[in-house]
C-alpha cells in the first residue's frame, strides 16, 4: 500500500457525486485563501492498493448502507439500524437489495476479466472517531472484496497491472461535520 498527500482539487475530481462536493467546489472557486480553509481542517490523501492484503483497509471501512433493525427499518434515523462494513455488505443477504446485489456481482465478474480503467473509491476518515466511510464506491469496493474471495491470485495480478485501485480520502477531525448523516451512528457512541 502506498499513501501520498494530494491537493484538494484531486479530491474534488474524485468526489463529484457526494454531498460535500459542492462545498469543495465552492471553496476552490473562491480562490486559494478559501481553499486553504478546508485544508486547515483536513488533508487529502491517495492510498494505492498494491496487494490483496491492502484490501483490509477497504474491508473495515463502512458504507452508507444500513442493516435493518429488528423492525426491518434501515437508515440513519432508525434506532438499531447500523452501517455495514464493506466486508459485512459483501456477505449480506442478497435479497435485501437484489438489484444492487446483481450489479455488484456483475461488476466483480467484469473486474475478474481485467480492468479497463483505474478504480477509484472516495472516502472520508474522521481522525477523532477513528472511522472511515466509503462515500462513493459502494459497488466497486464490495466487488473488490467479492473478487478477493473468489479469485485472490487473479486479484493480485490485477493490482499489479497497469490500471490502479486507489482510495482518495479526506482525513479530518471534522469529517463527521461534512458528512453528518454518514457519521451519525459513530457520533452517538462518543461520550
Amino acid at each position: 500500500m502506498r499513501e501520498e498527500r494530494i491537493a484538494l482539487g484531486e479530491f474534488r475530481n474524485a468526489n463529484r457525486s457526494t454531498r460535500v462536493f459542492q462545498l469543495v467546489e465552492y471553496l476552490l472557486q473562491s480562490g486559494p485563501a478559501a481553499a486553504a480553509r478546508l485544508g486547515d481542517i483536513g488533508e487529502c490523501w491517495r492510498i494505492t492498493i498494491e496487494h490483496i492484503k491492502d484490501l483490509d483497509l477497504v474491508k473495515g471501512a463502512h458504507l452508507v448502507r444500513y442493516r435493518p433493525n429488528s423492525r426491518g427499518e434501515a437508515g440513519w434515523e432508525y434506532p438499531g439500524s447500523l452501517l455495514y462494513t464493506v466486508e459485512e455488505y459483501a456477505s449480506a443477504d442478497p435479497t435485501i437489495n437484489p438489484a444492487e446485489n446483481i450489479n455488484i456481482r456483475n461488476l466483480a465478474s467484469s473486474m475478474d476479466k481485467g480492468l479497463s480503467r483505474d478504480v477509484v473509491l472516495t472516502a472520508a476518515y474522521d481522525t477523532g472517531l477513528g472511522k472511515r466511510i466509503i462515500v462513493d464506491g459502494v459497488h466497486r469496493s464490495t466487488a473488490l472484496i467479492l473478487l478477493s474471495r473468489s479469485n485472490p491470485s487473479g486479484l493480485n495480478s490485477l493490482l499489479a497491472g497497469t490500471h490502479k485501485v486507489s482510495i482518495v480520502e479526506f482525513r479530518s477531525r471534522w469529517a463527521h461535520v461534512l458528512y453528518p448523516c454518514d457519521f451519525f451512528e459513530f457520533c452517538k457512541q462518543v461520550g
